[in-house]
């Protein structure tokens, strides 16, 4: 799907009840102007819902500058919520917008239907999103605050008009300094359970922080709220998050990359690594020879089976779409594709196609459930992609 200018990001992916699905990223101008979020929705049959922007297609601008989406989610009246990082004058900062059902802009949210908001003195993004039961609105990502911690992982809360929550954290803004040494702490997956919000991510490794309703941290997680290290790499983190029950107790479930292979663990509430999955809690699984593969995100099916999507290079292509299925227990699914792998080129060798967003599509045929892969295809410049699989 072209947005009709250069290069086109899909990062995330929400899909509707009743079917359709909402992809959001970026896109430039068709005339060279700047970077803009880019909303698409699609029918469940894969085609540009025409009900929904122009030709299925949405644009938000901030301003003139560099405006990138990398989360979207839904509330409960159907409106969406896009978000990610917006240019404001000088500063980049946290950028949030709503549309109607028909892809306008909510007017009654925020200003004019968007809020941006400044975390520290330097650049501010959000990667991550969720919506609480009560309809307050989370996001998850960095901040720079120009001090020897870097990058820290920064979390904002508004109400469900799109104002900053002041029950949560300073103003309703929250920094952490996740790892000592660390540099590059970002938030890019959240989780809520029992009313907290777990918030998972890194640059260098697996991170993790567990923050109260308030948004403080939880001692009774990991070291003081934190956990940090989980594979002992240098280059990695944790790009998928998920709350799922094992055998009567709830666990934490993440996936990304470890040293430049896919990496999922399972934890539990406490930050403690689960021994009955993978090898100690952990897996890795190299799907490419070369240098580099990760899961972007992940899902659990109903039997317990783990769904991990994202890319992996081979020898002739920069990067391919690809989806992993584990076993309950953390091991590959011998019953899925190739070794419980399936690897799918979009564009001519050498292109650079990467998955960066997974969802289960309910169906009434069968089997009742397939997997769907959101991300970008480069035929030339980069489109928005999306391809099903049976499960």
């Amino acid at each position: 799907m072209d947005f009709g200018g250069r290069d086109d990001y899909a990062t995330a992916m929400v899909m509707q009840p009743d079917g359709k699905v909402v992809l959001a990223g970026y896109a430039p101008g068709a005339s060279g102007e700047g970077i803009s979020f880019a909303v698409a929705r699609l029918d469940r049959d894969g085609t540009p819902d025409a009900t929904f922007g122009q030709g299925g297609r949405v644009r938000v601008n901030f301003g003139s500058g560099n405006d990138q989406a990398y989360a979207v989610a839904l509330q409960s009246d159907g409106r969406i919520l896009v978000a990610g990082f917006a240019d404001v004058g000088t500063n980049r900062d946290f950028g949030l917008a709503r549309l109607n059902v028909n892809g306008s802009l909510d007017a009654s949210f925020g200003t004019n239907g968007k809020v941006t908001t400044s975390i520290g003195a330097a650049a501010d993004r959000a990667y991550a999103l969720l919506v609480q039961p009560d309809g307050k609105i989370v996001l998850g990502g960095t901040s720079d605050a120009g001090s020897t911690t870097g990058l820290d992982f920064a979390l904002a809360r508004y109400t469900a008009s799109g104002q900053l929550d002041p029950g949560f954290g300073t103003g309703g803004k929250v920094t952490t300094a996740v790892a000592k040494g660390s540099t590059s702490d970002t938030v890019y997956a959240l989780a809520l359970h029992e009313g907290r919000i777990f918030a998972a991510g890194g640059e260098t490794d697996f991170m993790l922080a567990k923050y109260t309703a308030a948004g403080a941290l939880d001692t009774t997680f990991g070291a003081g709220g934190t956990l940090a290290g989980l594979f002992r790499s240098t280059v990695g983190a944790a790009r998928g998050l998920a709350v799922t029950r094992v055998d009567g107790q709830d666990r934490l479930l993440l996936a990304g990359n470890a040293n430049n292979d896919t990496a999922a663990a399972r934890l539990n509430l406490s930050g403690a690594l689960d021994p009955t999955f993978g090898e100690g809690g952990r897996r890795v699984i190299a799907v490419s020879a070369r240098d580099w593969d990760e899961a972007s995100a992940l899902a659990v099916q109903a039997d317990g089976n783990v769904v991990l999507g994202g890319w992996a290079n081979d020898a002739t292509t920069t990067g391919n779409f690809t989806v992993l299925r584990l076993t309950a227990a953390g091991q590959p699914d011998a019953s899925f594709g190739q070794g419980g792998v399936v690897v799918t080129p979009l564009a001519p060798s050498g292109k650079n196609d990467r998955a960066r967003a997974l969802l289960l599509q309910p169906d009434g045929r069968v089997p009742a459930t397939r997997v769907l892969l959101a991300g970008e295809r480069v035929p030339g410049f980069s489109d928005f992609a999306a391809t099903r699989y049976w499960p």
